[in-house]
């Protein structure tokens, strides 16, 4: 089981927000991976502001995309969540 210390890991999936009718069968398949090891498993489309955020401490967050021609928006994405995570990098 990956933990940290004891602990059950909080991960975060998230997809880019663009329009769609199905989740990104990458995110389902890591979602299935750490729900069979116990960890708490969160999805969410789009960039959380940072006060739903930092309520919630995750241990991992993992970004996908389906189709390239969202390039744009999934970058926008990657790096918002990089200034969540690691705000001295920006």
């Amino acid at each position: 089981m990956i933990k940290i210390g004891d602990m059950i890991m909080r991960i975060l999936l998230v997809e880019p927000n663009y329009k769609n009718k199905y989740p990104p069968m990458g995110l389902m398949k890591i979602s299935t991976y750490h729900k069979g090891r116990g960890d708490e498993v969160a999805f969410y489309k789009g960039v959380m502001d940072s006060a739903e955020f930092y309520g919630k401490h995750y241990d991992r967050v993992y970004i996908t995309s389906l189709f390239t021609f969202y390039y744009n928006q999934t970058v926008k994405t990657i790096k918002s969540y990089e200034k969540l995570i690691s705000p001295e990098i920006n």
